[in-house]
């Protein structure tokens, strides 16, 4: 079974979507097993911090939307996204807070501008970003 793993990589958007809820789930061994596959595909940080902090941020507006009484249909009517991401987004919010995804989008904010403007490795920044995230 590991050399079939090893043999078929997973799409880069399921990845993703995949670390998204091991970091929810605060799981620090997938999130990195996740991190190699992407890695592997030659896939760089700077393309996965957007993506990661589109799904908090769509995260956040569920739990938004939550707090208002609304309920799953009514949310992805008002949200209009994609209905796999967004039922994606609503399963990974059972696993987090809300205060958790608003620390989660600052850190990543934060690591973001630091590796544009020279003050952090793209790669180290991730990897702790990774490791702080799951804590």
């Amino acid at each position: 079974m590991d050399v079939l793993k090893t043999l078929i990589r997973p799409q880069i958007s399921d990845s993703v979507f995949e670390l998204s809820k091991a970091i929810m789930k605060k799981d620090l061994n997938q999130s990195f097993t996740l991190y190699h596959d992407l890695t592997l595909l030659k896939v760089d940080p700077l393309a996965i911090i957007p993506i990661l902090g589109w799904q908090l941020r769509l995260m956040m507006q569920i739990f938004e939307l939550k707090e208002r009484g609304m309920n799953q249909h009514a949310m992805n009517q008002i949200l209009n996204e994609n209905p796999y991401a967004f039922d994606k987004a609503v399963e990974y919010t059972r696993f987090t807070t809300s205060s958790n995804v608003k620390q989660l989008m600052m850190m990543l904010s934060h690591l973001d501008a630091n590796i544009k403007q020279g003050k952090q490795d793209k790669k180290i920044g991730f990897e702790r970003f990774l490791l702080e995230s799951v804590r």
